[in-house]
């Protein structure tokens, strides 16, 4: 990118994304740093497509789940050849691009390789990125995302949009350090929780 597109970049994210970036990180669309694509539905009518398959297909109710474990559904290699279904490599994000209530712009990270319908992007990092970092930046702007497409209303995201989401880009190690911080600290929240539900039970 050029500087003038650096610094516009930079401002944005300050603006409207975070309070403050430090000097030493880069901040980048994210069209520039990770692949976006999305997915596709074999038609329902063929039976052919659905029955018997093993190949993992999500749809976006799965974003749900934060990580995801296991598929919505199964398709067979023919449904997956007469479709626009894409496979998504494990670690790789997808982000609900439409949905019911709180789904649209909610994001998880695949637990296994997977095609995806067309209502979810798929976010694939490049090399400056690392994919845990990437997702809870994401999870952390969620109100932010859903802000592009109309927020509440009924609209939806799309490509374009996911891939002018600002992205912070500290060195890699610093993405790996604040990556395993929050993910051991959300281990503790959720851990707390747990046992909140369980006295409650009790």
């Amino acid at each position: 990118m050029s500087g003038s597109s650096s610094l516009l970049d930079r401002r944005v994210v300050h603006r409207a994304w975070v309070d403050s970036i430090p000097a030493h990180w880069d901040v980048v669309s994210l069209r520039w740093c990770a692949i976006r694509f999305s997915g596709g539905t074999p038609s329902k009518d063929n039976d052919d497509f659905w029955e018997g398959g093993d190949i993992p297909w999500l749809n976006s109710g799965a974003v749900n789940a934060g990580l995801i474990v296991e598929a919505s559904d199964f398709i067979t290699e023919a449904a997956y050849l007469s479709s626009s279904a894409k496979w998504v490599p494990k670690g790789a994000l997808v982000i609900a691009l439409a949905g019911q209530g709180k789904t649209k712009g909610m994001v998880a990270q695949l637990g296994f390789a997977a095609t995806c319908n067309q209502s979810m992007a798929a976010i694939v990092p490049g090399q400056r990125l690392n994919s845990r970092y990437l997702y809870w930046w994401l999870v952390s702007n969620y109100s932010s995302i859903r802000n592009m497409a109309g927020g509440e209303a009924r609209d939806g995201l799309n490509l374009e949009m996911i891939g002018s989401i600002p992205c912070l880009l500290p060195p890699l190690v610093d993405q790996s350090q604040i990556a395993a911080h929050l993910d051991r600290e959300t281990a503790k929240i959720d851990t707390l929780i747990a046992k909140k539900r369980e006295l409650i039970a009790k």
